[in-house]
């Protein structure tokens, strides 16, 4: 039998909980980020297969400073959320969120760091398959990335990825869509768009 640990555990609890939420309003009962109660540091990573980064970006910095250049304002009303705000409380990384319909959400946060690695998510996924909710590896816009959560709340319009940059710097990106939101029914559609036009965005320096 698999014993979990007692953050994961906790952390599943108080998800449990946020998800009896108001179910009348259609919003999502909860907004989830890149595994929740998983700290994936890379360590202990050699015997994973993991994917590699042919093209890492060489200069993060306009994007540390300035996290809502990761869309431009056209790619952002493009997708639906034209309104922007830099998160100067994410003390995890440079964040912004994006606003659309009903104050619907896209968020991305640059991290950086050794324990940001995207690695350390095939670590934990090859030593327990069920450690997250859902987990899938995807390419985007070239660069490797996987879906991947503690909680799974894509039936409310909730999704949760990571992008692999370089090795020590990931876009940990979610939204959460409300009723009426378009691809509210597909979150992680939604959120794979998202993340294909800001790593284009940031892989170009734009």
């Amino acid at each position: 039998m698999k014993v979990r640990s007692t953050a994961a555990v906790l952390t599943a609890s108080a998800m449990l909980l946020a998800a009896c939420g108001d179910q009348e309003t259609g919003e999502p009962t909860s907004q989830p980020t890149a595994a929740v109660g998983s700290t994936p540091d890379g360590s202990g990573t050699d015997n994973v297969n993991t994917p590699e980064i042919p093209n890492p970006v060489q200069d993060l910095g306009t994007y540390k400073q300035d996290p809502c250049r990761m869309l431009t304002p056209q790619q952002a009303s493009r997708i639906g959320f034209p309104r922007s705000e830099q998160d100067p409380e994410d003390t995890s990384g440079a964040s912004c969120d994006w606003r659309g319909h009903r104050g619907s959400r896209a968020s991305i946060t640059l991290q950086s760091g050794k324990q940001s690695a995207l690695a350390g998510y095939y670590q934990v996924h090859a030593e327990d398959p069920e450690a997250y909710a859902y987990f899938k590896p995807v390419v985007i816009a070239g660069y490797p990335a996987v879906f991947a959560t503690d909680f799974d709340d894509r039936d409310s319009g909730s999704c949760a990825m990571t992008v692999a940059l370089t090795d020590r710097d990931v876009l940990r990106m979610s939204n959460a869509l409300f009723l009426g939101t378009a691809q509210r029914d597909d979150p992680c559609a939604q959120l794979q768009q998202t993340a294909e036009l800001a790593v284009k965005t940031i892989s170009a320096g734009k």
